[in-house]
C-alpha cells in the first residue's frame, strides 16, 4: 500500500522515503540536506560508494539508487534525479522523455 504523508520526512517510520537528489548523491541543501543529516555520516559514506557512471555522476537522470536508511527510521532511502527541464535546457527536456520512457516500460 501506498500513502501520502505530510511532515517531516526524516522522522517517518515507514519502509523507505523517495527523495530528488542531485546526480552526486552527497547531499546538499534543502531536504537532501536534511536526510544526510538525520541519517549520520553511514549514508554519505555509502552514496560514496555507489559506482560514478561518468565523473561527478552517480544517480543520472531518470534513474534511481537505494541505500538503507542508517539512523533514520525507514529501511531505505531512494534517491532520484530530476530533470532540470526549463524551456532553455534542451537537453532537460530530453531527459524528462527518458523519465517518462522508463515509467511506462
Amino acid at each position: 500500500m501506498i500513502r501520502i504523508e505530510q511532515g517531516d520526512i526524516t522522522k517517518l517510520a515507514v519502509d523507505a522515503i523517495v527523495n530528488a537528489a542531485n546526480q552526486v548523491m552527497l547531499g546538499g541543501g534543502g531536504v537532501d540536506g536534511a536526510i544526510h543529516r538525520a541519517a549520520g555520516r553511514e549514508l554519505y559514506e555509502a552514496c560514496l560508494k555507489m559506482p560514478e557512471i561518468r565523473p561527478g555522476v552517480r544517480c543520472p537522470t531518470g534513474e534511481v539508487r537505494i541505500t538503507p536508511g542508517f539512523k533514520l527510521p525507514v529501511q531505505g532511502v531512494v534517491k532520484s534525479r530530476r530533470s532540470n527541464c526549463s524551456p532553455q535546457n534542451r537537453l532537460g527536456r530530453r531527459d524528462l522523455v527518458g523519465c517518462r520512457r522508463l515509467r511506462v516500460l
